[in-house]
C-alpha cells in the first residue's frame, strides 16, 4: 500500500514537473513574442514620426493647389458672365468672325487715305523747311542730320511695312529728340507702327502725346482719328465717339473729318 502511494507521488511530481517545464517554456515564448511587438511598435512609431513633416508640407501643398483652383474657378465664371451677353465663347468667336472682314477693309481704305495725306504733309513740311534757308552752328548741324536720318529710316520701314523696326526708330528719335521739329511727327508714325502691330492701346498713348503735347501740329488731326479707331478696336465705344465727334467739330474740312463721319 505504501509502495503505491509511493509511486503515486512520484508520477504527480513528474507529471507537475512536466506541467511545469511546459508553462515555463509557454511564458518564455510570451516574453520573447512581446519583446519582438515592442520592437515592430517601436519601428512603426519611428517611421510615422519620420512620415509626419512630409504630410504636413503634402497638405500644405494641397491646400495650396485648392486655393489655387478657386481662384481659377472664380477667374472662370467672370469670363462666362462677360461673355454671356453675347452667347459665351462661341457666341464671341462667332461675332469676332462676322465683323472681322469689314473691320479689316474698313481699315485698309482708311490707312491708305491717311497715309497718302501724311506723306504729302510731310512733303510739303520739308520743302517749307528747305526754302526757309535758316542756318545753324555746326555742332547742331550735325545733330538735325542725326535726328532727321533716324526719322526718315524710320518712315522708309513703315512704307517697307517693316512696322517692328520702325517701332524702334521712332522710339528712339522720340526719346533722344523731345523738342525737336519733328518729335509730334515722330510720336504720329509711332503710333501707326504700333497700330499696324495691333497694339491699340500703346497706339492710343502714342497719338496722345500728339494731341496733348503738339498742339498746333498737323498730326493732331490725324491723331485725334486715329486714338478712335484704337479705342473702337479695344471696344471703348464711347471715347471712340467722343473723339470722332472731336475730330469733325475741329477741324470739319479735313479729311479726317470726313471719315470720321463715315466711321459714326
Amino acid at each position: 500500500m505504501k509502495k503505491s502511494i509511493c509511486i503515486l507521488i512520484c508520477s504527480l511530481f513528474m507529471n507537475g514537473c512536466a506541467i511545469f517545464n511546459d508553462s515555463s517554456s509557454q511564458v518564455s515564448m510570451l516574453q520573447k513574442r512581446i519583446i519582438q511587438q515592442q520592437e515592430e511598435i517601436r519601428l512603426v512609431k519611428a517611421q510615422l514620426a519620420a512620415l509626419q513633416p512630409a504630410q504636413a508640407d503634402t497638405w500644405s501643398q494641397v491646400q495650396s493647389l485648392r486655393q489655387d483652383i478657386y481662384s481659377v474657378r472664380g477667374q472662370l465664371d467672370d469670363f462666362t458672365y462677360a461673355t454671356s451677353s453675347v452667347g459665351g465663347i462661341a457666341g464671341l468667336a462667332q461675332k469676332v468672325s462676322k465683323n472681322e472682314s469689314a473691320l479689316k477693309r474698313l481699315e485698309k481704305q482708311f490707312d491708305l487715305s491717311l497715309l497718302e495725306n501724311a506723306k504729302n504733309k510731310d512733303k510739303n513740311l520739308s520743302v517749307k523747311k528747305a526754302a526757309e534757308g535758316k542756318t545753324v552752328s555746326a555742332a547742331n548741324s550735325s545733330k538735325v542730320s542725326t535726328a532727321q536720318l533716324l526719322y526718315d529710316a524710320g518712315v522708309k520701314q513703315y512704307n517697307s511695312n517693316k512696322y517692328r523696326e520702325a517701332l524702334t526708330s521712332f522710339f528712339d528719335f522720340t526719346n533722344t529728340y523731345k523738342s525737336h521739329k519733328l518729335s509730334a511727327n515722330a510720336w504720329f508714325w509711332k503710333g501707326e507702327s504700333n497700330y499696324q502691330l495691333g497694339r491699340y492701346s500703346a497706339a492710343a498713348l502714342d497719338y496722345e502725346n500728339v494731341i496733348s503735347n503738339f498742339a498746333k501740329s498737323e498730326k493732331v488731326p490725324g491723331a485725334c482719328l486715329k486714338q478712335g479707331l484704337c479705342f473702337q478696336k479695344l471696344g471703348k465705344k464711347a471715347a471712340a465717339r467722343v473723339r470722332f465727334e472731336e475730330v469733325i467739330k475741329r477741324f470739319p474740312n479735313s479729311p479726317e473729318a470726313k471719315r470720321a463721319r463715315q466711321l459714326m
